[in-house]
């Protein structure tokens, strides 16, 4: 069975979701849909924007942010298989409190595999959908960069699958904003991609 490697770019994010020996053996497949909610606007669609936002806010209006992003792995050649699987996203900044860390979920739930990034809010279909964490490590972000995660085990081969970034503490304790914002495939700088 041959080895692939897949690499997902959301705009200015990259995901690796396998890997190979080779360069021939590299896929790149970005996201068909990712967008970001908001808990201060609950049927506010928000797919359009250059960034997607993740954690606790503070500012007015106070909330939670959370993320989602849709990849269609069926791109992966027959006889081919994922190894290895790592998230990437880039922010030009970091939150105005780098005390909390963020995680990538695996989604399940009402319309997990078939929302659109042009209509999906917080209430629909967020508010129906389980997070199941995807990688073993949660990631702290601290300055402008490049942010990873090690997704290897949520993956499955011609699936459609939704990951969901959230903040580990979704509470906000410091009394500033941990809100993280991530590039998006609205973001249009092909420089940003890996």
């Amino acid at each position: 069975m041959k080895k692939v490697v897949i690499a997902a770019i959301i705009g200015a994010a990259t995901a690796f979701f396998a890997a190979g020996t080779a360069l021939s053996d590299t896929m790149k497949i970005s996201p068909s849909d990712d967008t970001w909610f908001a808990s201060w606007g609950p049927t506010t669609n928000l797919g359009t924007q250059t960034a997607v936002a993740v954690g606790p806010n503070t500012s007015t209006p106070t909330g939670i942010a959370r993320s989602a992003l849709k990849f269609d792995l069926s791109a992966i050649p027959a006889g081919y298989r994922i190894t290895i699987a790592t998230l990437y996203m880039y922010t030009n900044t970091a939150p105005a409190s780098t005390t909390n860390s963020y995680n990538v979920y695996t989604v399940l739930g009402t319309d997990a595999t078939t929302w659109s990034e042009t209509t999906a809010t917080w209430n629909t279909p967020q508010a129906g959908w389980t997070y199941t964490l995807a990688e073993s490590s949660s990631v702290s972000v601290t300055a402008a960069g490049w942010y990873h995660w090690d997704i290897t085990a949520t993956l499955t081969q011609g699936a459609i699958v939704t990951l969901g970034l959230k903040a580990t503490d979704e509470t906000n304790t410091t009394g500033l904003s941990q809100i993280a914002q991530f590039y998006s495939t609205n973001a249009g700088n092909a420089g940003l991609h890996r």
